[in-house]
């Protein structure tokens, strides 16, 4: 009895030290990984920052216009995504809508309120386009800071426009991604963007139609001979397709 009651007690002194080791190592661990994990809670709540920032400054902009009439309902809003270089603010600057603002502000205006590396905003007489960073889509250069800035991008459409957060979604998609990509990194973005689509039906909790947009198609052998003979209203119309909704 005494003898089996000492090797407990032996076991437990033994287990007791073992715990200490392993929390002090935790605690050497945390300390060292302190610095770089506070820096990226840094720049994530810098940016989420300046997102509600931006948004703000976006919102009190379109209430005073004249084309918003006070009510953030009556434009339609698109939400536009893409990963970088895919071409999306080009798509926008060559869609022919007018953008009132940059007649009152100039040209700096055509993104809303200067721009901003997360989301710029256009406003135009007939929507509004929120024209999301491309690292957003991709998420593979801070992948925690992309996806933290992201989801709160989300949230604060969701508290700016509880009825309705966004009637429709543009995914840009570059021709030239498709052709110099190999099939890894190709379906990489593909990955990607669809998980940015279930991100976003989740989060909004409403579904909208996606319009899958391929830019940079002139690189494409003959794209541009063949359209060379088009007029302006023919080039205008739409050249693509719908799918049913299911």
């Amino acid at each position: 009895m005494i003898v089996a009651w000492a090797a407990w007690l032996q076991i437990l002194q033994l287990r007791a030290r073992s715990r200490t080791r392993q929390m002090s190592a935790d605690i050497a661990g945390q300390a060292t990984q302190s610095p770089a994990a506070s820096e990226r809670d840094e720049r994530g709540s810098a940016e989420r920052a300046q997102l509600q920032a931006r948004f703000q400054e976006a919102i009190d902009t379109l209430r005073k216009s004249r084309r918003g009439s006070g009510n953030l309902y009556t434009l339609p809003w698109y939400v536009v995504i893409g990963p970088p270089g895919s071409g999306k603010s080009t798509l926008l600057q060559n869609s022919g809508l007018h953008f009132p603002l940059s007649d009152r502000f100039g040209k700096e205006a055509l993104r809303g309120i200067g721009g901003t590396r997360n989301c710029d905003w256009w406003f135009t007489d007939e929507a509004v386009f929120l024209d999301t960073a491309g690292r957003y889509t991709t998420q593979d250069s801070d992948q925690a800071a992309d996806a933290s800035a992201w989801i709160e991008f989300l949230n604060l459409l969701r508290r700016y426009r509880k009825r309705r957060p966004i009637n429709g979604v543009l995914i840009a998609v570059s021709m030239s991604d498709l052709l110099m990509l190999d099939d890894t990194d190709r379906h990489a973005h593909i990955r990607a963007i669809r998980k940015r689509l279930d991100e976003l039906s989740e989060h909004l909790r409403v579904g909208v139609p996606a319009y899958l947009v391929f830019t940079k198609c002139d690189l494409i052998a003959g794209f541009s001979e063949f359209f060379d003979d088009l007029g302006p209203e023919l080039r205008s119309q739409v050249w693509g397709f719908t799918f049913p909704l299911a």
